[in-house]
Formats: structure tokens, C-alpha cells, sequence
């Protein structure tokens, strides 16, 4: 289980509101959480305490089948799947964050072994990994605390709790979540996924093993940022009188664009991986073994399928054509390998 210990504005405080805070004073406080008498040193706080369990699920399956075509090619299909939640408290308001993750990876792999020491390995995989981090928090009076936060500044002195500090934080009723180093909004959606194809080709012969082959990796997300608004108030006088000294609102990204027309729904980012390898192993001399090759990657960079993503330029000020790369990525990433082995003989037995 849980534990929350949080200041909560008082009664005598909540006399003291405006009507537009006042119809507030449900979100504050959850059903189950209770006043610690006494506790509090701040006649407008009360000290508050909420128990609650965190729960988590998971779920999951996993299968894999092997077949054999002939007396040279061997395959095995493998998946996974899993299905997993995470509910958790967060304060006496009653807010909770839910996060809920269902990876799936599927492989499929051919083998062919042939008599004159050739082998050769294909891959097809799948890798999905949907996401959701959400916000949680009641209706009250009409009003849907799950799109919206608010932040009173400071702590509250407390006369001595059990396994607790000599202050409390001021309780954060609402629903949103981190979005980023900056915000916060009601949720994060992510839908990625990739396709892997990958081939290889390996050869011994004589004192040689060779080996070459490609990978490509296509890799997709379908994405959106849930919005919401922050109420942020310098102390609890000013919440009282509804003067908040900052009121920050972030949009959704599917909302319409400004920016593309109008445009609307989640982001659908793509991005490609192509890699190209060869290398050989030359046994030299018992002793010697010497290991060359050459490897190539060439990463594309990130583009929105519908061109919907919006680059602001740093250099002119100005939002650059949806059209335009965020970023460049160099075509010459060629890396060479060499490296040898020396295996001297250590000691000889003797009759």
C-alpha cells in the first residue's frame, strides 16, 4: 500500500474563497482520505491522510514453433505478447496515474546449410510497443479535474506525524501529467512499431570464414500529446481570491494546426535504418588470427508522414516548410575494422 500525508486548505480557509474556488473544495480532498486532528500548525490547513494500493496487472503469452522444410533449410516462428497495467495513487486528492504497456515481438527465421560450407540466415521481425500514460482524477461539481492541475507553492509545518518529515507539501489536485521538462498535459499516447529484414551470408573455406549481409529496419510511431491547463498560485491567499500568478495551457498535438492548415489527428513519424556488413576471420597460422572487414549504416532522418511536423528555424526565426528535414544525416558512414589475435604456446607436457 500507499501512504500520503498532505496539507489541504482548511474550513476556515475555504470560508474565505470566491465562489468560482469555492466549488473547488471537493477535488481537494479524496472520499477515503481523513483529517489527522491536530496535526496541522497552520490554522488554513488541515494535515491529511490517504491509504491506497497501487495495482498492477500483467499478462502475457509466448509460443514458438520449428519446422524443418528439407535436409537444408530450417525455420522457427517465435511470439510474445504482453499486456501489462499500472494504476498509482498520487496524493490525498484522489489523482492516480494509469499506464498501460502491450509489446509484441514476432520473429521469423530461415536457415540454409549447404554441403560446400556455405550458410545462410534470413530474418523478418516485429516489434510494436504501444503505450498510454494518463492522468486519472474525479468530476466535480461539473467541472473534469482530469484536464487540469493546480499548484499551490509552499509546504505546511506539521506537529510531528509517524515515519514523517517536520513539514507537508500542499496537496496538487488534477489530472494531468508530465509532458515533457516543461508541461503538462492529460496524457501520452505512443503507437510504435518497427520491421526488421535481415539477411546474412557466411562461408568457410580453407582457413577463411567469410561473412556478409543487410539489414533494414523500417520504424513507425503513431503519436499524440493530450493537453490540458495549469493553475499556478504564489499562496493559498491568492487561490482563495482566484489570482493566479500563471495559468499555462498546452494544446493537443491533433488538435488543428495553425500551422498546416488546420490540419487534424495524431502524428505518424517514420524513420529507416539500412545496414551492410562483410567481414572475414583468416586463420594465418595456428597461432595467428586475423579479423578485417568494412561496415556501412545510413539512418534517414525523421519525417511525419503527412509532412504535419512544424520546425521552427533558430537561425531566421521563422517556421520553416513543413517539407523541410529537421535534421541532416550523412551517407558516408563507412567503418572499417582490423584487428588480429596472437596465441602463443603457453607450456608443453613433458613424459
Amino acid at each position: 500500500g500507499l501512504n500520503f500525508d498532505e496539507a489541504v486548505p482548511s474550513a476556515a480557509a475555504w470560508s474565505r474563497a470566491v465562489p468560482a474556488i469555492a466549488q473547488l473544495r471537493p477535488g481537494f480532498m479524496a472520499t477515503g482520505a481523513v483529517i489527522l486532528p491536530g496535526a496541522s500548525a497552520n490554522p488554513d490547513f488541515d494535515i491529511a491522510q490517504l491509504q491506497g494500493l497501487q495495482q498492477v496487472r500483467e499478462n502475457s503469452v509466448s509460443t514458438r514453433l520449428d519446422y524443418r522444410l528439407n535436409q537444408v533449410w530450417n525455420s522457427y516462428f517465435r511470439f510474445t505478447h504482453d499486456q501489462g497495467t499500472n494504476v498509482q495513487p498520487e496524493g490525498v486528492s484522489g489523482r492516480s496515474v494509469r499506464i498501460t504497456d502491450n509489446p509484441t515481438n514476432a520473429i521469423y527465421n530461415l536457415q540454409g546449410t549447404f554441403s560446400n560450407g556455405l550458410l545462410n540466415e534470413f530474418k523478418f521481425g516485429y516489434n510494436g510497443v504501444p503505450s498510454r500514460i494518463n492522468g486519472v482524477a474525479p468530476v466535480v461539481n461539473g467541472i473534469d479535474f482530469g484536464n487540469l492541475v493546480f499548484n499551490l507553492s509552499g509546504s505546511v509545518a506539521n506537529t510531528g506525524i509517524a515515519g514523517q518529515g517536520s513539514s507537508s507539501g500542499i496537496v496538487t489536485p488534477g489530472g494531468l501529467v508530465r509532458a515533457n521538462s516543461a508541461t503538462n498535459g492529460r496524457g501520452q499516447p505512443y503507437d510504435p512499431f518497427s520491421l526488421t529484414f535481415a539477411d546474412s551470408v557466411s562461408r568457410l573455406a580453407g582457413n577463411h570464414l567469410a561473412k556478409f549481409g543487410a539489414d533494414v529496419r523500417l520504424i513507425r510511431m503513431k503519436t499524440d500529446r493530450l493537453g490540458g491547463i495549469t493553475y499556478t498560485f504564489p499562496n493559498l491567499t491568492a487561490f482563495l481570491a482566484n489570482t493566479p500568478s500563471a495559468i499555462q495551457y498546452l494544446g493537443d498535438v491533433s488538435a488543428p494546426s495553425v500551422f498546416n492548415n488546420g490540419a487534424t489527428g495524431p502524428r505518424n513519424t517514420r524513420q529507416a535504418y539500412y545496414v551492410a556488413f562483410a567481414q572475414d576471420e583468416w586463420h594465418v597460422t595456428p597461432k595467428v588470427t586475423l579479423n578485417y572487414g568494412l561496415r556501412y549504416d545510413y539512418y534517414t532522418p525523421l519525417t511525419e508522414k503527412n509532412d504535419l511536423i512544424v520546425k521552427f528555424n533558430i537561425d531566421t526565426g521563422k517556421i520553416d516548410p513543413s517539407t523541410t528535414a529537421l535534421y541532416a544525416s550523412k551517407k558516408n558512414n563507412f567503418q572499417p575494422r582490423v584487428s588480429m589475435t596472437y596465441a602463443p604456446e603457453i607450456g608443453r607436457a613433458h613424459d
